[in-house]
């Protein structure tokens, strides 16, 4: 999950106009996003440590370049979501159905068994 900082970074990097190319040398993208956004070129500098560690960025050297995943940011988040409702909310009910199921079945075949069962016992 990406803090407000680095999202706003992340997007001044995919927008064509500021960085057409794809990729930046450190140096040079710290020095214009600080003047852009008013942050320090350090903490630019970390952002884009953060950025690499979370798998948007790609260093090479003294250069970095965007990865796949920072230009279709939207569509992992989606996808990201989606797997946490599946694990967590659809897979509980699935398995509470099921649970039901099984628990509705048993009880109507023990219905039929049980009567038979206490005659033998009290015999």
């Amino acid at each position: 999950m990406l803090d407000p900082v680095s999202r706003k970074m992340l997007r001044y990097l995919t927008n064509d106009k500021n960085n057409p190319l794809g990729m930046m040398l450190y140096n040079d993208f710290c020095e214009v996003y600080a003047a852009y956004s008013g942050i320090s070129e350090h903490r630019a500098m970390a952002c884009i440590r953060y950025l690499k560690e979370c798998g948007y960025v790609k260093s090479g050297g003294h250069y970095f370049e965007l990865e796949h995943k920072a230009y279709r940011r939207s569509a992992f988040s989606r996808q990201r979501v989606l797997v946490f409702l599946g694990q967590s909310i659809i897979t509980p009910i699935a398995v509470a159905i099921i649970t039901t199921i099984l628990t509705l079945i048993l009880l109507n075949q023990l219905k039929e068994v049980l009567p038979e069962w206490l005659s033998r016992l009290l015999q």
